[in-house]
């Protein structure tokens, strides 16, 4: 399979993860003495009970668990990590999705490994589009989001843990990895299939609009801030800019290029004068900022007229869209709004 290790970050979920992962794993003709689970000290005997398995401690919180299991391996060691809630992977077929056999398991397996080292990429992962009509490329390299539930690297490789605990922890990832000079590299015709069960799980991760803005700040070139369209999906995400990666790709400077692309990009800057100043209320800046504060306004109006997606529905980004075409309409000269109850 030419996998070294199958490691796994699990919470809560001894009485599940038997029928859902290693089920799979079962089908799929893997000997369980090439599992290793990670979980916190304190479900250490819950899941020891589980047959034939290796179970470590781990860190409490799926982020923490994943940076544990990410340096644990010795360097050089080729680990497939998967999500204690998989059920399995899918196969694209022409128009359809089909459950994956055993080979075509092992050769995706084989495949992934095999596309590290000549893309100079430190972490393969598969498709998370469910779609069965949707036929994209077959290999992204660069930046594609690839998703938790199953990813391949090798140990030592890159900057594979991320800061804080978050439930955003796989996009993190995958931009730590992009900006330490690494590459990803995404097959699109496997699809991994996660239980959408809530039992187990950690529940308290940092999520929402705050830490989507995080991302976006921190990774300015490669995350923007999306908004779920299902009401059972987060009503904020981070987003990959689109053409962060390189579409089937035949050479490695091709990604090169697209990454010096990426570098010469000027993203409007957000006016942080105006968000601080419009967040504070009534209170009018000195005479001395105000000019400032008047032409911050001028290029937030054109940064958000450029973005129109950018921030829809959070009432904080929507009230200074608001001011600032207000602004715009009313033509002020050479003064800012004093307050947002102006507005």
């Amino acid at each position: 399979m030419n996998a070294s290790a199958i490691a796994i970050a699990s919470h809560g979920r001894a009485d599940r993860i038997e029928s859902w992962t290693l089920g799979f794993l079962d089908r799929m003709g893997i000997e369980r003495r090439h599992v290793t689970i990670f979980v916190a000290e304190d479900q250490l005997e819950d899941y020891r009970q589980l047959d034939g398995v290796n179970v470590k401690p781990g860190r409490l919180g799926l982020a923490a668990n994943r940076n544990h299991l990410v340096s644990y391996f010795p360097k050089g060691t080729r680990v497939l990590s998967l999500d204690d809630d998989l059920l399995g992977v899918l196969i694209r077929d022409a128009d359809n999705l089909k459950a994956i056999t055993p080979d075509e398991f092992r050769s995706m397996v084989r495949e992934g490994f095999g596309l590290l080292e000549p893309w100079r990429a430190a972490m393969w992962g598969i498709s998370p589009v469910h779609n069965d009509r949707w036929r994209g490329p077959a290999l992204q390299v660069g930046a594609p989001g690839v998703e938790g539930p199953l990813f391949g690297f090798i140990s030592g490789r890159g900057d594979l843990t991320v800061p804080l605990e978050t439930r955003y922890e796989d996009t993190e990832r995958v931009c730590r990895l992009f900006e330490a000079g690494w590459n990803v590299a995404r097959l699109n015709d496997y699809v991994h299939e996660q239980s959408t069960a809530s039992a187990g799980g950690r529940a308290d991760r940092n999520g929402g609009c705050g830490d989507v803005r995080r991302l976006e700040r921190d990774y300015p070139a490669l995350v923007e801030h999306r908004f779920g369209k299902l009401a059972s999906a987060d009503p904020c995400r981070p987003a990959i800019r689109a053409r962060r990666w390189v579409d089937n790709p035949e050479s490695l400077p091709e990604v090169d290029d697209m990454r010096e692309r990426i570098a010469a990009e000027r993203l409007p800057p957000v006016a942080t004068e105006v968000h601080e100043w419009a967040m504070v209320g009534p209170e009018r800046p000195a005479d001395a900022r105000a000019q400032r504060i008047e032409d911050a306004i001028v290029e937030l109006r054109i940064a958000l007229d450029a973005y129109p997606a950018y921030g829809r529905g959070d009432p904080a980004v929507d009230a200074i869209r608001s001011a600032t075409q207000k602004h715009y309409t009313e033509r002020k000269p050479k003064r800012a709004l004093t307050s947002m109850e102006e507005m």
